[in-house]
Order: structure tokens, then C-alpha cells, then sequence
């Protein structure tokens, strides 16, 4: 089981990463943690949540006001 975490991936760069990971065999689950600054863009995936969706092991977590303490 390859499980892979990947951190801003609603970023434009990394969003297309995301999508070749979709296509590989290899992989079981993906993860993606984003802190959706003015990089982050969740449209930078609308066009793979067919495949996001079917995926069964894709999980988006959105990280939103968080601040050092």
C-alpha cells in the first residue's frame, strides 16, 4: 500500500502532480493538505473531480485560519 501526502496541492503546479499521481497504478491512497493562501485554487482540480471522485482513496483537506501560535 503506497499512501502519499501531498501539501498544497490546490496549488497550479502541484495540482497537475496530483493528477499524474491519479494515473499511477502504484498508488493507494493520496492526501492533500492545503492552507488555501492566494495560491491555493480549488478550480486548479475541478476539471479532475470525476477522477477525485471516483478515486477511492483520495481525501482534500483544506486548512483555513490557522495562525502560529
Amino acid at each position: 500500500m503506497n499512501n502519499i501526502l501531498v501539501t498544497g496541492g490546490l496549488g497550479y503546479s502541484v495540482a497537475n502532480f496530483i493528477r499524474l499521481l491519479l494515473e499511477c497504478d502504484e498508488v493507494d491512497r493520496i492526501v492533500n493538505l492545503d492552507l488555501l493562501t492566494c495560491a491555493g485554487n480549488p478550480e486548479n482540480l475541478a476539471d479532475s473531480r470525476t477522477t477525485l471522485g471516483t478515486f477511492p482513496f483520495v481525501a482534500m483537506f483544506e486548512m483555513v485560519n490557522c495562525q502560529a501560535a
